[in-house]
């Protein structure tokens, strides 16, 4: 059951495509920020894209085509893709900044690993291990959602080898390889 929510309460919602050298790799980037009321029973048609997000607040709790329960709480994580429904709850103090690759983009950054991600939400920790923390605390500390899109839009990332990309700035605080640790 969804919630009826007036305007007042309605969440942030602010999505920007990528910049154009990355629109191959990064369909967009989101910031998203509760205001009170959360989501019970919201229905998520998965996309075709494999999303990075960057918890800010209370961590949402999704399931893969089931009923989350508290279980299910997912602070920053990465997920592949998945054929059938993703349900979302939150309780109202949900934020997070996420950027959502491209099959191609995610394959980039994720190297061989993306096949691991399929239909599974996997920890940035296990991911990008301190890494993860030091770019969640990095949005964190921005003043701005505007500032945080931007930090992930800027093209200052770097290239470490020849099967990684460009990233935005983000990713400066990432491991160098930008694969997925096991």
């Amino acid at each position: 059951m969804l919630r009826a929510m007036d305007a007042a309460a309605n969440p942030d919602v602010i999505r920007r495509p990528a910049s154009p050298r990355l629109a191959r790799l990064v369909s967009s980037i989101s910031f998203y920020r509760e205001r009170g009321v959360g989501l019970a029973g919201f229905r998520h048609a998965a996309p075709l894209a494999l999303p990075l997000l960057v918890n800010l607040g209370t961590p949402f709790r999704i399931a893969l085509g089931r009923e989350p329960d508290v279980a299910d709480a997912q602070p920053s994580f990465a997920a592949g893709l998945f054929p059938g429904p993703v349900l979302i709850e939150s309780d109202g103090r949900a934020e997070c900044v996420q950027v959502d690759f491209t099959p191609l983009g995610a394959y980039r950054f994720f190297g061989g690993a993306v096949p691991d991600l399929t239909a599974r939400m996997v920890g940035l920790g296990d991911i990008l291990g301190r890494d993860g923390e030091n770019l969640r605390w990095h949005l964190d500390h921005q003043s701005s959602c505007s500032v945080r899109i931007a930090m992930m839009r800027t093209q200052s990332g770097s290239a470490t080898s020849a099967a990684t990309v460009r990233m935005p700035f983000i990713w400066l605080s990432m491991i160098p390889t930008h694969s997925m640790r096991r």
